[in-house]
């Protein structure tokens, strides 16, 4: 059985991340990552349809890490945990975004502009 077509563009980025359902907080890191998700290095994945709280931090000269709480939508045992990003607030989804465009067009020094009622400032071109 396939998975179905993703929504959305994703990057390859290795990234800290921490995660949790029902327990502390664990370390994992994102693989990859669009503005609708993520894919998590972790040897021991949660079960799919479980919802976690996830934590990890933009190279985008941000100040907050990305706070999301996601839906496990499959698992790679011993790999790791695909994950749909089920909450997270709409400037976050966008600074995703941002970030995203900007690894595809490769303008790796935006950053965020929080003075900027538009959003991202240096948005790439």
């Amino acid at each position: 059985m396939g998975h179905a077509p993703r929504r959305a563009v994703r990057v390859d980025r290795l990234l800290e991340a921490e995660y949790w359902a029902s327990s502390p907080p664990i370390s994992a890191r994102v693989q990859d990552l669009s503005a609708e998700g993520v894919f998590l290095e972790t040897p021991h994945p949660p079960a799919v349809g479980t919802v976690i709280g996830l934590r990890f931090e933009l190279p985008d000269g941000g100040d907050a890490p990305v706070r999301a709480r996601g839906l496990v939508r499959h698992t790679d045992p011993m790999v790791g945990v695909g994950i749909e990003l089920v909450e997270l607030p709409d400037a976050t989804r966008e600074r995703l975004r941002m970030f995203v465009a900007s690894v595809l067009f490769g303008v790796e020094n935006w950053r965020v502009d929080e003075h900027d009622p538009e959003g991202p400032g240096d948005r790439p071109r």
